[in-house]
């Protein structure tokens, strides 16, 4: 699983940003 926990760590900065823009 430590594929996904990367793929994750990804898409996690990712939706802080669009989180960020929406703000």
């Amino acid at each position: 699983h430590a594929q996904l926990s990367q793929e994750m760590s990804i898409p996690s900065e990712c939706l802080l940003n669009q989180l960020q823009t929406v703000e």
